[in-house]
């Protein structure tokens, strides 16, 4: 029977402790791109343990911390595939609640697989505007002769579309704008919302706002008013000046907004899928773990000497 993972680590004396050495690191050549046959892939499924995991593939509960060494998982807890309830509590634990991680926007794609759409050479040479060319490819039906136009796949991801610094003529409510809350920016006056944003910065004379999307603009004539979604601040602006721009007003439908939600239901179905070291290499692996874990031990005392 395999030894339980931190069975491995030597032993060393600590404030008049004997315990094991945690700071104990090492690397094992585990790599499915350059060695395949040494792994084999298996998707999880249901609410599968990784001792469950290790019991049934591996003839052995202690090897679970194969799995997660293989593939480079941290925490067995939130690193593991998660069950829904198990995957809902950390998202609350983390943004406070399912909505807020289903507002909140991470960043920005290049949405191009979700376009399907072909443009004619005639639209893209003629109508299509020189700094959209950039999301399309030819496709020829001869060297020499282009069919159409399709999305160029290009995996682009930007931190945010664009950063805007308003000036604040007036604070109505006496309540100061959160740093990260959203904010509704509404016509002054009105309760029509035109416009929605993060708040990047603020203080007394000025915002800078992030992730914007709508009719953001702002002067002495067409006054807004920026009404923080957690503080109920309500702050007019008179001036707003672009700081930074990832992404234009043109270019924006080619980019979709990927909310903490999406970010962490992707990052939670990618840990379905696993590199598991074939049955036939576990042993090696094993007995080469033990021997990189006692490199540095007395031979004496069995404690660390590293």
């Amino acid at each position: 029977m395999a030894a339980p993972y931190f069975q491995n680590f030597p032993q060393m004396d600590y404030a008049n402790t004997r315990c094991r050495d945690l700071t104990r690191r090492t690397l094992l050549n585990l790599d499915a791109s350059t060695a395949p046959y040494n792994f084999y892939p298996y998707e999880i499924t249901g609410h599968l343990r990784t001792d469950h995991l290790a019991e049934y593939y591996y003839d052995d509960a202690n090897f679970e911390w194969m799995a997660l060494l293989s593939n480079e998982i941290i925490d067995p807890y939130y690193g593991w595939y998660n069950t829904e309830e198990t995957f809902n509590e950390l998202i609350v634990q983390k943004y406070g609640t399912i909505v807020n991680s289903q507002k909140y926007i991470k960043y920005y794609i290049n949405n191009w697989e979700s376009d399907t759409t072909n443009l004619s050479v005639a639209y893209f040479n003629n109508q299509l505007a020189d700094i959209l060319k950039k999301y399309w490819r030819p496709v020829y039906v001869r060297p020499t002769e282009i069919s159409h136009y399709e999305r160029r796949p290009d995996d682009i991801v930007q931190n945010t579309n664009k950063i805007l610094q308003y000036s604040i003529s007036t604070n109505n409510s006496g309540t100061a704008l959160q740093v990260g809350e959203l904010v509704d920016i509404k016509s002054t006056g009105t309760e029509d919302v035109v416009a929605n944003g993060q708040i990047e910065t603020s203080n007394s004379t000025m915002i800078r706002v992030k992730n914007v999307t709508g009719n953001t603009f702002a002067n002495t004539s067409v006054g807004r008013d920026l009404i923080g979604q957690t503080s109920d601040a309500n702050v007019s602006v008179d001036e707003v000046v672009t700081l930074f721009e990832n992404i234009s007003n043109t270019e924006f439908v080619y980019y979709s907004a990927v909310t903490y939600w999406d970010y962490e239901l992707e990052v939670r179905e990618a840990a379905k899928n696993l590199n598991l070291i074939s049955d036939g290499s576990v042993d090696s692996v094993a007995d080469e773990f033990e021997r990189l874990m006692t490199f540095d031990v007395d031979p004496d005392t069995g404690l660390s000497t590293g």
